[in-house]
């Protein structure tokens, strides 16, 4: 009985202990938690850093159901303004659909992070340092394997998209991103870039209509070597048999395969509202997205200039290339409506958020476009969505890089060796 009394006595101040210093501890972490809450009140960062204590507190504390709703009514409903950025990316550039303005931002953003890109080698069968295949996905001889102890983070170079490859070369969280631009201003834009042989070849002044009132007679047998039959479709890895016989019905199964595949396909129509989309997908930054349009014809410069430009393109061509290439409307309607469907969804202040950033790249268009300066940088304020930064002169540079000669900077840096490519 004594013995009985002595344990008990012996336990009892320790129990005591325990709930006191469990009550205390409770005490501590609420006024913790208070005051993360009072400071992301005042400072929206502090949202995420809060959540990562607390997922990283692995303590019987925090399953406390009074902490829990604390934590929640805390937070509920409001976006940090810096959240954890998604940095592997898998881009389709899609031939003469803003992809070159799109690309840029992806090389930018690599490029300042210092994170591994998938290249070609610098002489390939394309003749060119930029391109990884106009006729395939990725593969083990058309690219360089990246350097040891790293792997691929973008891929952003012309290649065509292949589920199975964009999957073995890039990480499991890779967003997919595409660009798409309306099929016959596409068309028109292709023949003026490309300026396909087999179009500029034909006898008379009317060449592109009598091209697209006799395709099967002009049009390359392979796929591969036409810059004009169904080329977004192609680019975007439709089977070439659904290509060559109009499968209409194939092809909207194809689609839906695309839909699942891609995060944000940008429409080149709308672009400011793709890329606002794209930033709020990516968790990136107001500064990350800028950009400084690349590739773009001048306004007279346009594809009825004969002293520059021999071929006529007439608006009644247009159902007709709408036939040949019924496919790319398909998938420009497709993406189109998509695109419109997520910004609806996006919330209220989207379009609020879309003219602080088109407001935003006038200043920096500005800036960088001014040939006298009066600093080396420029400062854009806070807004309630991005945080206050600079744009620098150096900026502006990497913004107006060209493709070729931004490749080879990453190129020399990425696998420390020189190039011989001779054109910067």
């Amino acid at each position: 009985m004594l013995s009985t009394h002595l344990t008990f006595f012996r336990w009892f101040p320790v129990r005591h202990s325990i709930r006191c210093c469990f009550r205390i501890l409770t005490g501590l972490v609420m006024v913790v938690l208070v005051s993360l809450a009072m400071a992301a009140f005042f400072h929206p960062p502090m949202i995420k850093r809060a959540h990562i204590l607390v997922q990283g507190f692995d303590s019987q504390i925090f399953k406390n159901k009074i902490l829990q709703k604390l934590f929640s009514d805390t937070f509920a409903g409001r976006r940090p303004l810096v959240e954890t950025e998604l940095v592997h990316i898998g881009f389709v550039k899609v031939h003469k659909a803003a992809s070159s303005t799109t690309q840029n931002i992806f090389l930018r953003f690599g490029y300042l992070r210092n994170l591994t890109f998938v290249l070609p080698p610098e002489k390939n069968a394309f003749s060119w340092p930029n391109i990884i295949s106009l006729n395939e996905s990725m593969t083990t001889y058309n690219i360089v394997p990246p350097p040891p102890g790293r792997h691929f983070d973008i891929v952003c170079h012309h290649v065509l998209y292949e589920r199975e490859s964009f999957q073995k070369f890039l990480p499991n969280d890779t967003a997919i991103i595409g660009t798409v631009r309306e099929p016959f201003s596409l068309f028109k834009s292709m023949l003026r870039y490309m300026q396909p042989s087999y179009v500029m070849n034909i006898n008379g002044d009317q060449k592109v209509s009598q091209f697209l009132r006799n395709t099967f007679l002009y049009e390359p047998q392979n796929l591969a070597h036409s810059m004009t039959n169904n080329r977004m479709a192609f680019e975007y890895g439709c089977p070439s048999d659904i290509i060559i016989r109009r499968d209409i019905s194939a092809f909207k199964d194809y689609l839906r395969v695309l839909d699942k595949d891609f995060a944000v396909v940008l429409l080149a129509e709308k672009f400011d509202e793709s890329l606002v989309l794209m930033k709020r997908h990516l968790h990136w930054t107001l500064k990350d997205i800028l950009y400084a349009k690349l590739n773009v014809l001048k306004s007279n410069q346009d594809t009825q200039d004969k002293d520059t430009f021999p071929l006529t393109v007439d608006p009644d061509d247009e159902p007709w290339y709408r036939n040949h290439s019924i496919l790319d409307y398909y998938l420009y309607d497709f993406f189109k409506n998509r695109l419109e469907r997520q910004i609806d969804a996006a919330g209220p202040d989207f379009a609020e958020e879309t003219e602080q950033f088109k407001t935003v790249r006038k200043e920096v268009e500005h800036f960088c476009h001014s040939t006298v300066k009066d600093s080396d940088s420029i400062r854009i304020k806070q807004s309630p969505w991005n945080e206050e930064f600079d744009v620098t002169i150096f900026d502006c540079e990497l913004m107006h890089k060209y493709e070729i000669t931004f490749t080879t900077m990453i190129r020399e840096r990425q696998y420390n060796m020189k190039s011989t490519w001779s054109y910067k």
